[in-house]
């Protein structure tokens, strides 16, 4: 298996394959270009969305700046409004549903890694974050890899989400 498959798989994989790190600079031009839109160029800002992203839905708001390793592992659903500054650390799939809301500068870091090597950054393991329908994840908070969040959950302004969240709890 390459690198990046074993990335999608969720296996233990070197971040600094030449694939991967291309994946990474294309990501880096995507958002450049998307960051520099305005608000009013909504045309524009979805057509950009739905080109990297894996899946978006319909009637999707992503606020700039907007943070991505790679994009094509996020899948959106529709009525999903994302505020300024929100940061997605695809290394792992992370799956939105419908109807969800997320505050200025939350994180969702799917994302981990191997530490049985002695070199930090040597080996990293994507780890699944799924947030079901009608979630609200509030400013500056982090939902860790491995975690689902449950339908109606809300997760409160810096909270860090390190366990899966019961649909229609509240976390602060």
């Amino acid at each position: 298996m390459t690198n990046k498959e074993l990335m999608i798989a969720g296996e233990a994989f070197d971040p600094n394959d030449p694939e991967l790190v291309e994946d990474r600079t294309s990501a880096q031009i995507w958002m450049k270009q998307y960051n520099d839109t305005v608000l009013s160029d909504k045309k524009l800002r979805s057509k950009l969305l739905s080109e990297r992203f894996g899946r978006i839905g319909e009637n999707c708001k992503v606020r700039s700046p907007v943070y991505i390793d790679y994009g094509y592992n996020i899948e959106m659903g529709s009525n999903v409004f994302c505020n300024f500054g929100v940061v997605f650390l695809d290394v792992g799939k992370i799956q939105i549903g419908d109807n969800c809301l997320f505050g200025p500068s939350a994180k969702i870091c799917a994302v981990s890694h191997d530490r049985s090597k002695s070199q930090i950054g040597a080996s990293a393991i994507g780890k699944k974050v799924i947030i079901e329908d009608s979630v609200w994840i509030g400013a500056n908070a982090v939902l860790l890899g491995g975690v689902t969040v449950g339908r109606g959950a809300v997760i409160g302004a810096g909270a860090v989400v390190r366990n899966d969240v019961l649909p229609g709890e509240t976390v602060f």
